[in-house]
Protein backbone atom coordinates (compact mmCIF):
# COMPACT_ATOMS: atom_id res chain seq x y z
CA UNK A 1 0.00 0.00 0.00
CA UNK A 2 2.70 2.62 0.78
CA UNK A 3 4.17 2.18 -2.72
CA UNK A 4 0.94 2.43 -4.75
CA UNK A 5 1.73 6.07 -5.48
CA UNK A 6 4.92 5.02 -7.31
CA UNK A 7 3.02 2.87 -9.80
CA UNK A 8 1.36 4.05 -13.02
CA UNK A 9 -2.12 5.44 -12.29
CA UNK A 10 -4.20 2.68 -13.88
CA UNK A 11 -1.95 -0.07 -12.50
CA UNK A 12 -2.38 1.31 -8.97
CA UNK A 13 -6.14 1.59 -9.52
CA UNK A 14 -6.36 -2.00 -10.77
CA UNK A 15 -4.37 -3.33 -7.79
CA UNK A 16 -6.53 -1.38 -5.32
CA UNK A 17 -9.69 -2.63 -7.05
CA UNK A 18 -8.51 -6.26 -6.89
CA UNK A 19 -7.68 -6.01 -3.19
CA UNK A 20 -10.91 -4.22 -2.23
CA UNK A 21 -13.23 -6.56 -4.13
CA UNK A 22 -11.44 -9.55 -2.61
CA UNK A 23 -11.73 -8.00 0.87
CA UNK A 24 -15.43 -7.24 0.32
CA UNK A 25 -16.05 -10.94 -0.32
CA UNK A 26 -14.15 -12.04 2.78
CA UNK A 27 -16.02 -13.86 5.57
CA UNK A 28 -18.19 -11.83 7.93
CA UNK A 29 -16.15 -10.08 10.60
CA UNK A 30 -13.19 -9.36 8.33
CA UNK A 31 -12.33 -5.64 8.34
CA UNK A 32 -9.65 -3.50 6.74
CA UNK A 33 -8.02 -0.77 8.87
CA UNK A 34 -8.98 2.74 7.82
CA UNK A 35 -5.32 3.77 7.50
CA UNK A 36 -5.16 1.29 4.59
CA UNK A 37 -8.54 2.21 3.10
CA UNK A 38 -7.66 5.86 2.54
CA UNK A 39 -4.52 5.17 0.44
CA UNK A 40 -6.50 2.61 -1.53
CA UNK A 41 -9.13 5.27 -2.21
CA UNK A 42 -6.46 7.62 -3.55
CA UNK A 43 -5.20 4.88 -5.86
CA UNK A 44 -8.71 4.28 -7.19
CA UNK A 45 -9.26 7.98 -7.85
CA UNK A 46 -6.14 8.07 -10.06
CA UNK A 47 -7.61 5.46 -12.41
CA UNK A 48 -10.68 5.23 -14.57
CA UNK A 49 -13.19 2.79 -16.00
CA UNK A 50 -15.00 -0.13 -14.32
CA UNK A 51 -12.17 -0.92 -11.83
CA UNK A 52 -12.42 2.59 -10.40
CA UNK A 53 -16.20 2.48 -9.99
CA UNK A 54 -16.42 -1.09 -8.67
CA UNK A 55 -13.50 -0.43 -6.35
CA UNK A 56 -15.16 2.67 -4.86
CA UNK A 57 -18.40 0.77 -4.26
CA UNK A 58 -16.44 -2.02 -2.52
CA UNK A 59 -14.54 0.65 -0.58
CA UNK A 60 -17.83 2.08 0.74
CA UNK A 61 -18.81 -1.38 1.99
CA UNK A 62 -15.50 -1.81 3.82
CA UNK A 63 -15.77 1.65 5.38
CA UNK A 64 -19.19 0.69 6.68
CA UNK A 65 -17.90 -2.61 8.09
CA UNK A 66 -15.22 -0.72 9.97
CA UNK A 67 -17.88 1.53 11.55
CA UNK A 68 -17.16 4.57 9.38
CA UNK A 69 -20.63 5.05 7.84
CA UNK A 70 -20.00 8.73 7.16
CA UNK A 71 -16.91 7.84 5.13
CA UNK A 72 -18.91 5.23 3.21
CA UNK A 73 -21.56 7.82 2.32
CA UNK A 74 -18.87 10.34 1.34
CA UNK A 75 -17.31 7.87 -1.10
CA UNK A 76 -20.65 7.12 -2.77
CA UNK A 77 -21.70 10.77 -2.89
CA UNK A 78 -18.44 11.60 -4.63
CA UNK A 79 -18.83 8.72 -7.04
CA UNK A 80 -22.34 9.82 -8.06
CA UNK A 81 -21.16 13.36 -8.69
CA UNK A 82 -18.33 12.21 -10.96
CA UNK A 83 -18.93 12.28 -14.73
CA UNK A 84 -18.82 9.21 -16.93
CA UNK A 85 -20.78 6.70 -14.84
CA UNK A 86 -22.69 4.17 -16.88
CA UNK A 87 -26.40 3.75 -15.98
CA UNK A 88 -25.59 0.36 -14.45
CA UNK A 89 -22.81 1.79 -12.27
CA UNK A 90 -24.99 4.73 -11.23
CA UNK A 91 -27.84 2.38 -10.33
CA UNK A 92 -25.65 0.11 -8.23
CA UNK A 93 -24.09 3.03 -6.35
CA UNK A 94 -27.50 4.56 -5.59
CA UNK A 95 -28.87 1.33 -4.14
CA UNK A 96 -25.83 1.11 -1.89
CA UNK A 97 -26.13 4.76 -0.83
CA UNK A 98 -29.82 4.44 -0.02
CA UNK A 99 -29.09 1.46 2.25
CA UNK A 100 -26.41 3.47 4.05
CA UNK A 101 -28.61 6.54 4.46
CA UNK A 102 -31.48 4.52 5.90
CA UNK A 103 -29.15 2.83 8.37
CA UNK A 104 -28.66 6.09 10.26
CA UNK A 105 -30.94 7.30 13.06
CA UNK A 106 -32.53 9.74 12.43
CA UNK A 107 -32.80 9.13 8.70
CA UNK A 108 -32.17 12.09 6.40
CA UNK A 109 -35.17 11.46 4.15
CA UNK A 110 -34.33 14.37 1.87
CA UNK A 111 -30.97 12.72 1.14
CA UNK A 112 -32.68 9.35 0.59
CA UNK A 113 -35.05 10.99 -1.87
CA UNK A 114 -32.20 12.64 -3.79
CA UNK A 115 -30.31 9.36 -4.03
CA UNK A 116 -33.35 7.29 -5.01
CA UNK A 117 -34.83 9.55 -7.67
CA UNK A 118 -31.60 10.45 -9.43
CA UNK A 119 -31.22 7.18 -11.35
CA UNK A 120 -31.92 7.80 -15.03
CA UNK A 121 -32.08 4.15 -16.09
CA UNK A 122 -31.81 1.78 -13.10
CA UNK A 123 -31.04 -1.90 -13.50
CA UNK A 124 -34.18 -4.09 -13.50
CA UNK A 125 -33.28 -5.53 -10.10
CA UNK A 126 -32.55 -2.08 -8.66
CA UNK A 127 -35.71 -0.33 -9.84
CA UNK A 128 -38.03 -1.80 -7.15
CA UNK A 129 -35.46 -0.97 -4.44
CA UNK A 130 -35.04 2.65 -5.52
CA UNK A 131 -38.76 3.12 -6.15
CA UNK A 132 -39.57 1.77 -2.70
CA UNK A 133 -36.98 4.06 -1.09
CA UNK A 134 -38.47 7.02 -2.89
CA UNK A 135 -42.00 6.02 -1.83
CA UNK A 136 -40.91 5.73 1.81
CA UNK A 137 -39.23 9.13 1.71
CA UNK A 138 -42.29 10.78 0.15
CA UNK A 139 -44.62 9.05 2.62
CA UNK A 140 -42.61 10.03 5.70
CA UNK A 141 -42.25 13.64 4.53
CA UNK A 142 -45.97 13.75 3.60
CA UNK A 143 -45.44 14.73 -0.04
CA UNK A 144 -48.81 13.36 -1.12
CA UNK A 145 -49.00 14.67 -4.67
CA UNK A 146 -45.53 13.37 -5.51
CA UNK A 147 -46.36 9.98 -3.96
CA UNK A 148 -49.59 9.78 -5.97
CA UNK A 149 -47.64 10.54 -9.15
CA UNK A 150 -45.22 7.74 -8.28
CA UNK A 151 -48.17 5.43 -7.59
CA UNK A 152 -49.80 6.07 -10.96
CA UNK A 153 -46.57 5.08 -12.68
CA UNK A 154 -46.10 2.12 -10.35
CA UNK A 155 -49.42 0.48 -11.24
CA UNK A 156 -48.60 0.60 -14.97
CA UNK A 157 -45.71 -1.87 -14.74
CA UNK A 158 -45.65 -5.52 -13.64
CA UNK A 159 -44.49 -5.93 -10.07
CA UNK A 160 -43.51 -8.77 -7.79
CA UNK A 161 -41.17 -9.30 -4.87
CA UNK A 162 -40.88 -7.77 -1.39
CA UNK A 163 -39.93 -4.23 -2.40
CA UNK A 164 -42.89 -3.89 -4.78
CA UNK A 165 -45.18 -5.28 -2.07
CA UNK A 166 -43.89 -2.66 0.39
CA UNK A 167 -44.43 0.11 -2.16
CA UNK A 168 -47.99 -1.07 -2.80
CA UNK A 169 -48.60 -1.08 0.95
CA UNK A 170 -47.46 2.54 1.25
CA UNK A 171 -49.67 3.59 -1.65
CA UNK A 172 -52.69 2.04 0.05
CA UNK A 173 -51.80 3.59 3.41
CA UNK A 174 -51.89 6.97 1.71
CA UNK A 175 -55.68 6.57 1.53
CA UNK A 176 -55.78 6.85 5.34
CA UNK A 177 -54.24 10.32 5.15
CA UNK A 178 -56.67 11.67 2.58
CA UNK A 179 -60.26 12.90 3.03
CA UNK A 180 -62.68 10.00 2.59
CA UNK A 181 -63.80 10.83 -0.96
CA UNK A 182 -60.22 11.38 -2.10
CA UNK A 183 -59.07 8.25 -0.29
CA UNK A 184 -61.70 6.11 -2.03
CA UNK A 185 -60.86 7.62 -5.41
CA UNK A 186 -57.17 6.97 -4.79
CA UNK A 187 -57.88 3.35 -3.88
CA UNK A 188 -59.65 2.87 -7.20
CA UNK A 189 -56.43 3.89 -8.93
CA UNK A 190 -54.03 1.61 -7.06
CA UNK A 191 -55.98 -1.45 -5.92
CA UNK A 192 -55.29 -4.75 -7.72
CA UNK A 193 -57.58 -5.45 -10.65
CA UNK A 194 -58.19 -9.12 -9.87
CA UNK A 195 -61.28 -9.54 -7.61
CA UNK A 196 -59.57 -11.71 -5.01
CA UNK A 197 -56.58 -9.41 -4.58
CA UNK A 198 -58.80 -6.34 -4.54
CA UNK A 199 -61.10 -7.81 -1.88
CA UNK A 200 -58.17 -8.77 0.35
CA UNK A 201 -56.54 -5.33 0.09
CA UNK A 202 -59.83 -3.49 0.73
CA UNK A 203 -60.45 -5.62 3.82
CA UNK A 204 -56.93 -5.00 5.08
CA UNK A 205 -57.30 -1.28 4.50
CA UNK A 206 -60.65 -1.31 6.32
CA UNK A 207 -58.99 -2.87 9.36
CA UNK A 208 -56.16 -0.35 9.18
CA UNK A 209 -58.63 2.52 8.91
CA UNK A 210 -60.43 1.19 11.98
CA UNK A 211 -57.14 0.98 13.89
CA UNK A 212 -56.19 4.53 12.87
CA UNK A 213 -59.55 5.96 13.90
CA UNK A 214 -60.54 6.71 10.28
CA UNK A 215 -64.05 5.44 11.04
CA UNK A 216 -65.82 7.00 8.06
CA UNK A 217 -63.45 5.32 5.62
CA UNK A 218 -63.67 2.00 7.50
CA UNK A 219 -67.48 2.22 7.46
CA UNK A 220 -67.62 2.77 3.70
CA UNK A 221 -65.17 -0.07 3.03
CA UNK A 222 -66.85 -2.67 5.24
CA UNK A 223 -70.32 -1.74 3.93
CA UNK A 224 -69.11 -2.09 0.37
CA UNK A 225 -67.38 -5.39 1.11
CA UNK A 226 -70.28 -7.03 2.96
CA UNK A 227 -72.79 -6.09 0.28
CA UNK A 228 -70.48 -7.38 -2.45
CA UNK A 229 -69.95 -10.66 -0.55
CA UNK A 230 -73.72 -11.10 -0.19
CA UNK A 231 -74.18 -10.63 -3.93
CA UNK A 232 -71.45 -13.21 -4.60
CA UNK A 233 -73.04 -16.02 -2.59
CA UNK A 234 -74.44 -17.77 -5.72
CA UNK A 235 -71.02 -17.86 -7.39
CA UNK A 236 -68.55 -18.13 -4.50
CA UNK A 237 -70.64 -20.18 -2.10
CA UNK A 238 -69.21 -20.78 1.41
CA UNK A 239 -66.27 -18.44 0.81
CA UNK A 240 -68.66 -15.56 0.20
CA UNK A 241 -70.57 -16.38 3.40
CA UNK A 242 -67.33 -16.48 5.38
CA UNK A 243 -66.28 -13.12 3.95
CA UNK A 244 -69.70 -11.59 4.57
CA UNK A 245 -69.61 -12.63 8.23
CA UNK A 246 -66.14 -11.14 8.70
CA UNK A 247 -67.13 -7.89 6.97
CA UNK A 248 -70.32 -7.54 9.04
CA UNK A 249 -68.17 -7.99 12.15
CA UNK A 250 -65.77 -5.32 10.89
CA UNK A 251 -68.65 -2.94 10.29
CA UNK A 252 -69.99 -3.74 13.78
CA UNK A 253 -66.64 -2.79 15.27
CA UNK A 254 -66.93 0.58 13.53
CA UNK A 255 -70.35 1.04 15.17
CA UNK A 256 -68.81 0.06 18.50
CA UNK A 257 -66.08 2.69 18.18
CA UNK A 258 -68.73 5.27 17.30
CA UNK A 259 -70.57 4.36 20.52
CA UNK A 260 -73.78 3.54 18.62
CA UNK A 261 -75.62 0.69 20.41
CA UNK A 262 -78.51 0.69 17.92
CA UNK A 263 -76.29 0.25 14.85
CA UNK A 264 -74.11 -2.24 16.74
CA UNK A 265 -77.14 -4.30 17.73
CA UNK A 266 -78.46 -4.27 14.16
CA UNK A 267 -75.18 -5.63 12.82
CA UNK A 268 -74.96 -8.33 15.50
CA UNK A 269 -78.52 -9.26 14.53
CA UNK A 270 -77.32 -9.54 10.91
CA UNK A 271 -74.74 -12.09 12.03
CA UNK A 272 -77.45 -14.01 13.88
CA UNK A 273 -79.66 -13.98 10.79
CA UNK A 274 -76.76 -15.21 8.66
CA UNK A 275 -76.14 -18.05 11.11
CA UNK A 276 -79.83 -19.00 10.92
CA UNK A 277 -79.85 -18.87 7.11
CA UNK A 278 -76.76 -21.06 6.84
CA UNK A 279 -77.44 -23.51 9.69
CA UNK A 280 -78.01 -26.40 7.27
CA UNK A 281 -75.06 -25.58 5.00
CA UNK A 282 -72.23 -28.06 5.64
CA UNK A 283 -69.36 -25.61 5.05
CA UNK A 284 -70.71 -22.10 5.66
CA UNK A 285 -72.77 -22.61 8.83
CA UNK A 286 -69.94 -21.94 11.29
CA UNK A 287 -68.68 -18.70 9.73
CA UNK A 288 -71.04 -16.44 11.75
CA UNK A 289 -70.03 -18.24 14.98
CA UNK A 290 -66.41 -17.44 14.30
CA UNK A 291 -67.20 -13.83 13.41
CA UNK A 292 -69.20 -13.28 16.62
CA UNK A 293 -66.45 -14.87 18.74
CA UNK A 294 -63.71 -12.78 17.14
CA UNK A 295 -65.77 -9.57 17.34
CA UNK A 296 -66.42 -10.17 21.04
CA UNK A 297 -62.77 -10.93 21.74
CA UNK A 298 -61.77 -7.78 19.89
CA UNK A 299 -64.02 -5.34 21.79
CA UNK A 300 -64.38 -7.02 25.19
CA UNK A 301 -61.31 -5.47 26.79
CA UNK A 302 -62.38 -2.01 25.68
CA UNK A 303 -65.90 -2.65 26.97
CA UNK A 304 -64.62 -3.53 30.43
CA UNK A 305 -62.40 -0.44 30.58
CA UNK A 306 -65.05 1.96 29.28
CA UNK A 307 -68.10 0.56 31.07
CA UNK A 308 -67.83 2.52 34.37
CA UNK A 309 -68.32 5.89 32.67
CA UNK A 310 -70.31 4.90 29.60
CA UNK A 311 -73.76 3.25 29.91
CA UNK A 312 -73.75 2.49 26.17
CA UNK A 313 -71.22 -0.27 26.83
CA UNK A 314 -73.80 -2.28 28.77
CA UNK A 315 -76.26 -2.04 25.89
CA UNK A 316 -73.67 -3.26 23.38
CA UNK A 317 -72.53 -6.01 25.76
CA UNK A 318 -76.17 -7.10 25.96
CA UNK A 319 -76.37 -7.48 22.18
CA UNK A 320 -73.23 -9.61 22.18
CA UNK A 321 -74.38 -11.66 25.17
CA UNK A 322 -77.59 -12.56 23.37
CA UNK A 323 -75.67 -13.61 20.25
CA UNK A 324 -72.99 -15.52 22.15
CA UNK A 325 -75.60 -17.33 24.23
CA UNK A 326 -77.67 -18.34 21.22
CA UNK A 327 -74.79 -19.43 18.99
CA UNK A 328 -73.08 -21.20 21.88
CA UNK A 329 -75.90 -23.76 21.93
CA UNK A 330 -74.78 -25.24 18.62
CA UNK A 331 -72.15 -27.97 18.61
CA UNK A 332 -69.33 -26.20 16.79
CA UNK A 333 -65.60 -25.72 17.18
CA UNK A 334 -66.42 -22.26 18.56
CA UNK A 335 -68.74 -23.47 21.32
CA UNK A 336 -66.09 -23.52 24.07
CA UNK A 337 -64.71 -20.14 23.03
CA UNK A 338 -68.17 -18.57 23.09
CA UNK A 339 -68.93 -20.08 26.51
CA UNK A 340 -65.79 -18.50 28.01
CA UNK A 341 -66.96 -15.05 26.91
CA UNK A 342 -70.31 -15.19 28.73
CA UNK A 343 -69.20 -14.33 32.31
CA UNK A 344 -67.33 -11.18 31.33
CA UNK A 345 -70.16 -10.00 29.08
Amino acid sequence: VPHLGLLPAQTACNLAFTYLVDAERAPEGFTVPQDILHPLEQALLRGEGPPRVAGLIALSTLFQRSGAEAEARRVLDGLLEAPGLTPEQDSRARVRLVALLEGVDPVDWAAVLRAAEGAANPRPGDQPVLENARARALFVTDQREALMTLGRRFVLRPHAGPFDAQTEELLLQLALRLPVREGLAWMEEVLPTDPRGRRAREAELGRRALGHGALELAEVLFDRLRLAARAERPTRGPRAVEDEAQFIAGRAEVAYERGDPEAFGGLVAELMALAKAEEDAPLARFSPHRAVAELTQSVLGRMVNRAPGDPRQAAMAGHLLEAVGALGQARTAWRATLAKLVPTL
